[in-house]
């Protein structure tokens, strides 16, 4: 059990708060969603070996369409009482292009509709800046995003994690479990607030594009007892 967790191996909610989504009874459950845009739509997927749950998020025919969910609403989380992780298992069915473009986030954010993120922490697709993923943070609209030296891949599944430590001082990113690197600064404190979820936004063309999850984890060790 991790050490903030209770004696015999329970998560303690006094210390601990830990939401988990894997989608085994398909996009009914804990996550709400979120989508707008002709065809857009956040759908359960045939599970396979090793997901078998599956959500899709789909943009539609829409130029501007988007999907996504969240775990953990926008208005709920505040950085600075614990160390807080955002994990999820995702896969991209086809890269960004200049003529089928859109953009990825996921972890922590607070806006739905658009890209442009007030109070945030995540991993950022955006091919029109960069083919690597991008770390990306936010605090009252100031924004930091930084490229990573990692491309991203399509048609296979990645494991990735923003992890803000308990200070809100620094937020450090990962993919299938190797750090990305860390920014130190637009780390959203005090009464900012935030959520943790998925969107995936088009921006160009007419043809729909897929964001798939398999699973998605927010938890928080809290400094002191609630």
């Amino acid at each position: 059990a991790d050490g903030a967790d209770g004696a015999d191996g329970r998560v303690d909610p006094e210390v601990v708060l830990d939401v988990y989504e894997d989608f085994v009874r398909g996009v009914g459950g804990v996550t709400a969603f979120t989508f707008g845009g002709a065809g857009a739509a956040v759908a359960a997927a045939a599970g396979e070996a090793a997901a078998p749950g599956i959500a899709s998020a789909n943009t539609g025919t829409s130029g501007a369409g988007y999907a996504g969910g969240w775990l953990v609403s926008p208005d709920a989380i505040v950085f600075g009482t614990g160390e807080w992780r955002a994990k999820l298992r995702v896969r991209l069915a086809n890269l960004s292009t200049a003529a089928q473009r859109y953009a990825v986030q996921l972890g922590f954010f607070d806006t739905e509709t658009a890209n442009l993120q007030g109070d945030a922490a995540f991993l950022l697709y955006d091919e029109s800046t960069s083919a690597n993923w991008q770390m990306s943070t936010a605090q009252g609209a100031t924004r930091t995003t930084t490229a990573s030296g990692t491309a991203v891949a399509a048609a296979t599944w990645l494991r990735v994690e923003v992890v803000v430590n308990a200070a809100a001082s620094s937020a450090e990113f990962f993919v299938d479990g190797v750090s990305l690197g860390t920014v130190a600064t637009n780390i959203p404190s005090g009464t900012q607030k935030t959520g943790v979820g998925f969107r995936i936004h088009k921006s160009t063309g007419a043809t729909a594009r897929t964001l798939e999850v398999d699973y998605v984890h927010a938890r928080c060790e809290c400094t002191s007892a609630r």
